[in-house]
């Protein structure tokens, strides 16, 4: 099953999915600049990945959150490009 994708944001979004195997995934937009601040809206204890269009940013992200004592927190590298590019599935798409 691959998560579900939300691509809707502008400069300087990035998409923080958890992910759960139990459970469906879920996501929070949250600006790049704002994730210091608001890390605490997320789990420590589930699985992150990080995503936005290039996946620039969230590498960045994967970093601000490693350095909030998240462990388990990965980049899509490539971002939303890549993803589209293999033809992953990704629902709310403007295509």
């Amino acid at each position: 099953m691959y998560p579900r994708w939300h691509t809707q944001g502008g400069p300087h979004k990035c998409l923080v999915c958890t992910l759960d195997p139990n459970r469906e995934p879920r996501s929070a937009l949250i600006p790049l600049p704002e994730l210091p601040a608001r890390a605490g809206e997320l789990a420590k204890d589930r699985p992150i990945v990080t995503v936005c269009r290039s996946g620039a940013r969230s590498a960045q992200a994967v970093v601000l959150l490693q350095k909030a004592g998240f462990k388990d927190v990965a980049n899509l590298q490539g971002g939303m490009l890549r993803w589209r590019g293999e033809g992953n599935p990704v629902e709310g798409s403007r295509d």
